[in-house]
């Protein structure tokens, strides 16, 4: 019975490891009630699959810069547009580190809503290429 129940739960893991790769990505969302959302897929919750979503827009017009969609609501998700492109990202990393020079890499990642292994990726490349300065282990600018 555990074997199930492992299979089951590696098969699932893989699923939610998948749509993590599509946070950020632009989506249509319908509601079991006919509604449908369109946004940025922020963050799901594993477990009911509740979906946040930013930057929405509603069938009817209505513009609000965020909504939590009860997965019990859910009807379908579409996936209509990629993630946000890397250059986007870039962006959004070396403004957050211009604004604050002492941001550590968790918290731009939390802030950016992505894996601190793609943050660490995209901070090494920008110190590279001399866009953004780093900090040596003792704290000392670079």
């Amino acid at each position: 019975m555990s074997n199930e129940w492992d299979e089951e739960d590696e098969r699932n893991s893989k699923g939610f490891e998948v749509l993590t790769k599509y946070l950020g990505a632009l989506v249509e969302v319908r509601t079991a009630d006919g509604r449908v959302l369109q946004g940025r897929l922020m963050d799901f919750d594993p477990e009911f699959l509740n979906v946040l979503l930013k930057d929405v827009v509603t069938s009817d017009g209505k513009r609000a810069p965020i909504a939590l969609i009860s997965g019990a609501a859910i009807s379908y998700i579409l996936f209509i547009g990629p993630p946000e492109s890397e250059e986007g990202l870039e962006e959004k990393v070396m403004k957050l580190l211009m604004k604050d020079p002492n941001l550590d890499p968790e918290t731009i990642a939390r802030l950016c809503n992505v894996k601190i292994d793609r943050i660490n990726e995209i901070i090494a490349r920008l110190r590279r290429r001399g866009l953004v300065s780093g900090r040596s282990q003792d704290g000392r600018q670079t």
